[in-house]
């Protein structure tokens, strides 16, 4: 389901999917797809996903080739549209915990949104990238809310998968978080 939301490369995993019959593009006058040849940017309002009711909008700006840059993306329910981005995220704490099945390193990013109506999107999602644990942390907010426009905290926990290296010792990695390097708090 969220293959689409955070595609970045390519137009073309979006067409894939289409042909694999896991993408339609709703045919209602409001979903028509268009196309800005002066910002190179494509809209296309209405993707739904099989066996997903939400429907999802997307605008793609052109890159360079058959390549495209997702610019924003979102969920639409009726007459909600849902914008969902990068959060904005101002530290990360490393805990580690102990469970009978050995220790685990638990990664807690904290910071603010940016008003009351803009919350956490889904869980943050954690990859290795040699000695890189890249995590993304997604926020969202309806666009048409109208917002207290006071800072509201928020913290978002993921598990450390145990990454160990040849000897069997815990990896020791560099951090990124939404593409953006980052140290953890002592």
């Amino acid at each position: 389901m969220r293959g689409v939301l955070y595609m970045r490369k390519s137009i073309w995993c979006l067409v894939a999917l289409f042909l694999a019959g896991r993408v339609n593009i709703a045919a209602a006058d409001d979903c028509t797809a268009t196309y800005d040849p002066t910002t190179s940017e494509v809209n296309i309002p209405c993707i739904r996903l099989t066996g997903d009711a939400n429907t999802y909008w997307a605008n793609l700006q052109w890159a360079d080739g058959s390549n495209f840059t997702l610019t924003g993306s979102g969920l639409r329910n009726g007459e909600m549209v849902i914008d969902v981005w990068n959060a904005g995220v101002g530290g990360l704490k490393i805990s580690t915990a102990n469970h009978p099945w050995g220790q685990f390193r638990i990664a807690t990013l904290y910071g603010y949104h940016s008003d009351g109506c803009t919350s956490t999107y889904g869980r943050p999602s954690v990859t290795l990238n040699g000695n890189n644990l890249e995590i993304q942390l997604k926020a969202q907010r309806p666009r048409e809310a109208i917002c207290t426009q006071a800072l509201a905290p928020f913290a978002e926990s993921v598990v450390i998968p145990n990454y160990l290296d040849a000897n069997g010792q815990p990896l020791i990695f560099t951090f990124s978080v939404n593409g953006t390097s980052i140290t953890p708090d002592p």
